[in-house]
């Protein structure tokens, strides 16, 4: 099954590293999210460092908010 970058790319006539650079050229860190980025904040959201942490939407997206 393909991913969504190389279907863009497919339908683009462009070659495979193009879909990639699509999807990455808003991200401010410059990469896709990994399954340990989501991980880290849930381990902190579950331990005693954020017991004063209430009503919080805190969102892990590597900076694409900002574009």
């Amino acid at each position: 099954m393909k991913g969504l970058a190389e279907e863009l790319a497919e339908n683009a006539g462009k070659p495979a590293e193009w879909g990639w650079e699509q999807f990455t050229k808003d991200i401010s860190l410059g990469r896709l999210s990994e399954s340990e980025d989501v991980a880290k904040i849930i381990g902190f959201l579950a331990g005693s460092d954020s017991d004063y942490i209430t009503g919080q939407t805190i969102i892990v997206d590597g900076g694409m908010v900002f574009h």
